[in-house]
Order: C-alpha cells, then sequence, then structure tokens
C-alpha cells in the first residue's frame, strides 16, 4: 500500500535495508530518519482512513496481567529477575492506570485518546493507528518510533520510561522536529536487563515500571506537552 516504502523501494529491500542497520548497530538517525520523509510523502494517500485516529497515543507492550496470571502472582511486580529474564517482561504494570490519566489529559484539550498494541500489527496498520498522533507515551521500545507517522498539523511529542538509553530517541527526535522526555518522576522501575550481542544491541531490555501518573504529569508540564509554540 502507499506509504509502506519510499518510491523506487520494494517493501523487501526496506525490510532488509533496515536489518543490516541494525546488525551493523548504525545509529538512530541513519536507522529511522527516513521514515518522517516517507510519511509525509504518502500522507494524502491516507485521508479519511486517518480521521479516526487518536491524538493521545499509549503503546503497549505485552499483556501484563496475562503474565501475572500464567507465573501465578498478582502481578508482574512480584516477579523476581529470574523471573522476568525467562519470560523476557517489559513493560508498563499499571497500564489501565496510565490509560485513564491520558485519556483524561486528552479530553481536557479536546484530543481522543487511544491504546495500541504494535507488536505483530502490520506497517500499513501501525500507521493508520498513529497517523493522527499528537502525544505518543509508552514504555522504552521500537514500537514508539511509529510516532514518525504523524500526518497532523501541529507539535508532536515522545514520551518514553526507563528502562533504555534515553539518548537514543533523544535523537532520532530531534533530527525529525519531534519533542522529546523521558518520564522519571515518581516511578518505580525494576531492571532486569542483562548484557548481549543479538542483532547487534549491546543489552537486552528486562524490567517493568509502575508509572507514577502525578509525576508523569508533572515531567510532561516541565517538557510542555501540548502546547503549542504561540503558546509558550
Amino acid at each position: 500500500p502507499p506509504g509502506d516504502s519510499p518510491p523506487g523501494d520494494s517493501p523487501r529491500r526496506r525490510v532488509d535495508d533496515a536489518r543490516t542497520c541494525k546488525a551493523d548497530d548504525t545509529s538512530a538517525t541513519t536507522l529511522y530518519a527516513p521514515l518522517r520523509e516517507v510519511a509525509s510523502a504518502n500522507a494524502e494517500h491516507w485521508g479519511e482512513r486517518c480521521v479516526d485516529a487518536p491524538e493521545v497515543v499509549h503503546v503497549v507492550r505485552g499483556d501484563v496481567d496475562a503474565i501475572a496470571r500464567d507465573a501465578r502472582v498478582s502481578s508482574v511486580e512480584r516477579l523476581t529477575d529470574d523471573e522476568l529474564l525467562e519470560r523476557k517482561v517489559r513493560a508498563v504494570s499499571n497500564p489501565a492506570e496510565v490509560d485513564a490519566f491520558l485519556r483524561r489529559w486528552a479530553t481536557r484539550r479536546g484530543w481522543r485518546f487511544g491504546r495500541v498494541v504494535a507488536d505483530g500489527v502490520s506497517v500499513t496498520e501501525q500507521r493508520r493507528a498513529f497517523c493522527n498522533a499528537r502525544v505518543v507515551f509508552g514504555m522504552h521500545g521500537a514500537g514508539l518510533i511509529n510516532v514518525l507517522w504523524a500526518g497532523s498539523e501541529g507539535r508532536r511529542w515522545l514520551i518514553d520510561v526507563p528502562p533504555g538509553d534515553d539518548g537514543w530517541f533523544g535523537e532520532v527526535c530531534d533530527v525529525n522536529g519531534v519533542g522529546y522526555t523521558r518520564s522519571i518522576t515518581g516511578h518505580l522501575t525494576k531492571d532486569a536487563s542483562y548484557a548481549t550481542k543479538f542483532e547487534g544491541d549491546r543489552v537486552a531490555l528486562v524490567g517493568w515500571t509502575r508509572v507514577n501518573v502525578r509525576g508523569l504529569e508533572r515531567d510532561m508540564e516541565r517538557a510542555g506537552v501540548g502546547v503549542e509554540e504561540e503558546e509558550e
């Protein structure tokens, strides 16, 4: 479909190129900078299909309730480091509370809220889910790069929480005109990441973060999330 790859590039070539960049540990800028150009060039093809997409998006990694049930614990927060490593858990442990906060925050601005699970979803479906995005929040991970598909007018922001390298997304956002902030105020993080050499990554990120929504709100206010330049 239009927008899935740049003109003259087949989807197969784009996937292979991305894999090569990742394996060679190429910088985030080299790997993801072209996506914003692709999104802008193909925005006209999205049209009416983008009308109902939310402006505020929570990118969710995994089903933490299902993981807890499978482990026979009340919450993933009760998993030990070894259990986290075994299940490769990396998620926000209180997604429903975060959803409620972001929905209220979006409503006050006349925006819509949506939760998106990007794992296993096609590029086209991801593009459509993020095409109106103004604010994208989630646990540090590749799914957050979908902020670059945002075709709406006005400023865009990306907010992530640890574990993960905040400098990585900061670089990507900077070259694509997206505001970026790492939210850490008041959150409780259990980081069980470990050294590896998987697809070029030096560390496999494993762990959970219980988000303090009041701390998240303060971090968003300090970063000017939701404030247009002319209003500052």
